[in-house]
């Protein structure tokens, strides 16, 4: 027992002994942090703070540059200049053929033209009356067969809108043997008068019209004797200045 206490109290006395022991006092020189940074850190750093001398930028080579003739930047400088005031004289001269246009399509109009057929003791006669610009002629000459008193078509008839095309126009008379009809003016017409009934010499293929009355109406229909076969003709040059032109008595041979 003795010997066993004997061995515990040592041992305690180590343990009180390491307890008791006071700390190390702390080192006055602290390690130094900075030496944990690697240097090649501190390099790259460095590397990325641009430099202010301007010998470090680089410098432009020659393939940097286009090389371009001075004619060239002439030549486009010319075109700048040229190209604008070309299309403002273009632009001028079309304003300036507008204005000298517009007067004349202006002053065009419409004449009423009025008149009566009439036999040569003065007795009143049906029939078709037609007025044909001189200064006009179809592409190709028209069927004059449905403009023939004995045939005449007034809606749907091809020769008469081709006639009003052109600005010519086409009438039948009245009862009492007046006409009246629209055509454009000023202007020369053709005014050809158709008497409705046959005349005496139906068996005469053609009544005598005299020979420029013969070939002005040969440029508007073929064959003419189709026009007026078998009836009385009477053709008259008129010319139209205003708005109303009276022809008066149309003499008809019967």
């Amino acid at each position: 027992m003795a010997g066993q206490l004997a061995h515990w109290i040592p041992r305690a006395a180590s343990i009180h002994n390491s307890t008791s022991r006071p700390p190390p006092a702390a080192s006055s020189n602290p390690p130094l942090a900075m030496s944990l940074r690697p240097s090649s850190a501190l390099e790259t750093s460095s590397s990325l703070r641009p430099s202010s001398t301007p010998d470090s930028l680089p410098s432009a080579s020659a393939a940097d540059f286009i090389k371009v003739p001075r004619w060239v930047i002439y030549f486009q400088a010319g075109l700048l200049c040229v190209i604008p005031a070309s299309c403002f004289f273009l632009g001028m001269a079309a304003s300036q053929l507008s204005r000298t246009a517009s007067p004349a399509a202006e002053t065009q109009q419409l004449c009423q033209v009025s008149g009566r057929l009439g036999s040569t003791d003065d007795r009143p006669i049906q029939g078709v009356v037609i007025a044909l610009p001189l200064d006009q002629t179809p592409a190709e000459r028209l069927d004059p067969r449905p403009l023939h008193p004995a045939s005449f078509q007034e809606l749907g008839n091809p020769a008469i809108l081709a006639i009003q095309r052109l600005g010519g126009g086409v009438t039948r008379t009245g009862d009492a043997g007046s006409f009246r009809l629209e055509i454009a003016s000023p202007g020369r017409y053709l005014l050809i008068a158709i008497a409705a009934q046959p005349s005496d010499q139906s068996a005469a293929p053609d009544p005598k019209l005299e020979r420029s009355d013969t070939i002005q109406l040969s440029r508007w229909f073929l064959p003419l004797e189709n026009l007026y076969r078998g009836h009385s003709v009477a053709v008259i040059q008129v010319r139209t200045q205003g708005t109303a032109l009276d022809t008066g008595s149309v003499t008809l041979s019967e």
